[in-house]
């Protein structure tokens, strides 16, 4: 998301949270809320700030999608399931354009939700976002 407000930014995200509303574990969730919007429910807090849960509110607010790489663990139901498939069917209803945004899915059983190792995400960020253009 962040990178969505920085014209000319690239962005890798390993399992990402791109819809915090179907997020697994609604301890995290409840912390953030308790943090930054202390005395507010998720709904109010997500209807106020839609861009703020939701990666395509995000792209529509800002008008921009920056250079991305999306990894995911096809392997893991919160990753694929919860996200990515809930992600390509909200850019395709809401007609979001995804040229800028590379896909890679990996299956890992034992990774389950855990993120790549630094080393394969060191090599992610140098060989798809330093040294090429993604």
């Amino acid at each position: 998301m962040l990178a969505t407000m920085h014209i000319g930014s690239k962005a890798l995200v390993n399992n990402p949270q791109a819809f915090t509303e179907l997020y697994f574990d609604g301890k995290v969730v409840e912390k953030i809320l308790n943090k930054n919007f202390p005395g507010n429910n998720f709904y109010d807090v997500t209807e106020k700030y839609p861009e703020r849960f939701s990666i395509t509110e995000c792209f529509k607010k800002h008008n921009h999608i920056p250079k991305t790489l999306y990894v995911f663990n096809g392997s893991s139901y919160t990753d694929y399931d919860k996200q990515y498939t809930h992600l390509i069917k909200k850019v395709t209803s809401e007609d979001i354009d995804l040229s800028n945004i590379e896909f890679l899915i990996y299956h890992d059983k034992k990774l389950k939700h855990g993120p790549l190792s630094k080393d394969k995400t060191v090599h992610l960020i140098n060989s798809r976002l330093v040294y090429d253009d993604l």
